[in-house]
């Protein structure tokens, strides 16, 4: 939940990270394979890169395209590499989608977790709803 999600752009050289409601940062992740850069140099890198709402989960595609859940209003969200964010879908069946997979012919995978009605979360007893839903969503 502190760091919580990760991405690393297509590229390889940046890390973008945040807690779970925002905002993100990057780092160029030239410097976290480097041994000799220090705690402070490290922190001095870290680069503010967007204000996001609280998420579920994200994925970067091959274009450096974010793409990641909104769990304030069940719906997903592309931001585009100029920073334009675009709301793609929102479904209430969508409820805490989770960490979601971009496959290789175009479609993103949503398993929809409802982890904020596990038990552990409402005195022992679960508020789930099922069944259990993976959706996919067609980017092309």
């Amino acid at each position: 939940m502190n760091v919580d999600p990760l991405e690393v752009s297509p590229d390889g050289k940046w890390l973008y990270f945040g807690p779970l409601e925002g905002p993100w940062s990057r780092i160029p992740t030239a410097l976290l394979d480097d041994p000799n850069v220090s705690s402070t140099d490290l922190s001095a890198a870290v680069q503010p890169w967007a204000d996001l709402p609280p998420i579920g989960g994200s994925a970067m595609d091959t274009a450096g395209n974010l793409y990641f859940t909104n769990l304030k209003d069940n719906a997903v969200y592309r931001r585009d590499v100029s920073g334009k964010i675009t709301k793609l879908i929102s479904d209430s069946r969508l409820h805490w989608a989770d960490a979601p997979c971009l496959a290789l012919n175009g479609r993103l995978w949503l398993p929809v977790a409802q982890l904020d009605r596990l038990p552990m979360f409402h005195q022992g007893h679960s508020r789930s709803h099922q069944p259990f839903l993976l959706v996919s969503i067609d980017l092309r």
